[in-house]
């Protein structure tokens, strides 16, 4: 799913102590977390895995598998209940986003929840790059999401998008989706 000269720059970005240093669990994968009784987690992109503590640390008994592509101590589990990513989808290298998500579709039992930025990011790569190297509008993450065989079940949008006359139009928000992982 990532290419290796890609893996080096995420280790590269991950020696920033602000980089993959979040915490919180959206409000809306918790209550999905509940609502499907989920047991098995998979935190795809889970950085330095504070948001995997804090979701053991919420939940009793949930199974939370980090796996992160830079950390190369890190495994996809073959299944899971959910599929969770926050602020990952993002900095998927683009010729392998369906991949990925074809993939996390293979593994998911039950959900996904993702959370996805539409907007540059504040880090640059060491090649000068921004570190979201997918900045797409909410609707493009949706019909991507609808051509890869999800069922969105729920979805919002933060923020707004600005489409000032004659400029590229500028996403500032994020895109939070709950989808159908494989038919049963």
């Amino acid at each position: 799913m990532t290419s290796d000269t890609y893996k080096q720059t995420l280790a590269e970005m991950h020696k920033n102590p602000n980089w993959g240093a979040s915490t919180g669990i959206p409000t809306l994968a918790a209550e999905t977390i509940a609502k499907y009784d989920v047991r098995s987690l998979l935190d795809f992109g889970a950085g330095k895995g504070l948001v995997s503590q804090s979701l053991r640390d919420r939940f009793e008994g949930l199974d939370v598998i980090s796996y992160e592509p830079s950390n190369p101590s890190t495994f996809l589990p073959d299944e899971v209940d959910m599929t969770f990513s926050k602020d990952v989808l993002e900095h998927v290298e683009p010729d392998q986003l369906e991949y990925t998500l074809y993939d996390l579709h293979q593994r998911t039992r039950k959900v996904h929840y993702h959370l996805i930025a539409c907007h540059k990011a504040h880090h640059y790569m060491p090649d000068g790059r921004n570190a979201h190297i997918i900045v797409e509008t909410p609707d493009w993450w949706q019909r991507k999401l609808r051509s890869m065989g999800f069922i969105i079940h729920e979805e919002r949008v933060w923020g707004e998008i600005k489409r000032p006359a004659g400029k590229e139009s500028l996403a500032v928000c994020k895109y939070e989706c709950v989808l159908s992982g494989r038919q049963s």
